[in-house]
């Protein structure tokens, strides 16, 4: 995709990747004593909204902020989609991962830590500790997706797990921060596209 784009859009890269087969090395230690993993079919909406909020902000996350209350808990109570509640040394939440399994392939939909918890060697862990988890009914493949406005480290953490890309698109989408789904100080290192 080329040319400029309109003021009040942002120009996202989004790269998709898969895996065939579970990588090597899914056992690892816990990078931070006291870290633990909540598995569970449900969540409510006010604790995924909050959650996805302090992960999310920063990347501009806003596809499940655009949700009601109603349409965000149907599609969080799905039976194909199950959590991974990644929790602190006091059991704060610290992150999750959020898992769709359909058919004969397993899709991470989401995945990220809160601030305090970056930059510590804790996501590939975790990301290790889901990917046990996706491999256990064997299916055909586990794929994600993510974007050029997702953690700089999150495609090569992708990579390093195993994941290979097997497509790329460009597209235009609103600045959520114009729109009032993120707060306007949020994705500090993103320039608002209001055109000031």
């Amino acid at each position: 995709m080329n040319g400029a784009v309109p003021k009040g859009k942002l120009r996202v890269v989004v790269t998709y990747l898969e895996m065939h087969a579970p990588p090597d090395g899914l056992a690892a230690d816990v990078p931070l004593p006291g870290l633990s993993i909540e598995r569970t079919d449900t969540v409510s909406v006010p604790f995924y909204r909050d959650l996805y909020a302090r992960i999310g902000e920063a990347w501009l996350w806003s596809d499940r902020t655009r949700l009601d209350d109603a349409t965000l808990g149907r599609v969080i109570a799905d039976p194909a989609t199950s959590f991974q509640i990644l929790r602190g040394p006091e059991g704060d939440p610290a992150g999750y991962a959020e898992m769709v399994a359909a058919r004969d392939e397993v899709q991470l939909a989401y995945f990220g830590l809160v601030p305090a918890y970056t930059g510590r060697g804790i996501g590939p862990w975790f990301l290790r500790q889901f990917l046990r988890r996706a491999w256990e009914s064997n299916p055909r493949r586990v794929w994600l997706h993510t974007c050029s406005l997702d953690h700089p480290a999150a495609l090569r953490m992708y990579r390093a797990a195993g994941f290979v890309a097997n497509r790329e698109e460009t597209i235009v989408q609103d600045d959520p921060r114009l729109v009032g789904l993120v707060p306007r100080s949020a994705g500090a290192h993103i320039p608002l596209a209001d055109g000031v």
